[in-house]
């Protein structure tokens, strides 16, 4: 079972990565993007099953939260912990996915205006 909470934290590690990249460059751009970031990710704690569990809300709810790539690392992370957790919905695909295309898309642009940014 080591292996899905190795998983569950590459997952996050990758996510953190490209979230942050892309951060990273809208700070830097707009100020006002820092504080719409904190106000938007406050209920992220309670949108992403750390406190409930996503197998227990209607599919409707289920099928929304899903897009939210920090359930899949919270769900694969928790089956390495608990021995009959299975969830089925677990995309590690879909999370390096979004790391990969939110990271490209921040160096991209950091690359772009790393003159103007450090020049102002």
């Amino acid at each position: 079972m080591l292996s899905h909470i190795v998983l569950g934290f590459a997952m996050a590690a990758a996510l953190a990565l490209g979230i942050g990249l892309l951060n990273c460059f809208l700070i830097s751009m707009f100020q006002m993007w820092g504080t719409l970031w904190n106000v938007v990710t406050r209920p992220l704690l309670l949108l992403s099953g750390v406190m409930l569990m996503v197998d227990s809300l209607p599919p409707q709810w289920r099928d929304v939260l899903l897009w939210n790539p920090l359930v899949h690392v919270v769900a694969e992370t928790r089956t390495g912990f608990y021995h009959g957790y299975d969830p089925s919905y677990v995309s590690p695909v879909y999370v390096f996915g979004v790391s990969l295309v939110t990271g490209t898309v921040g160096l991209l642009f950091l690359w772009r205006f790393h003159r103007y940014i450090l020049e102002n």
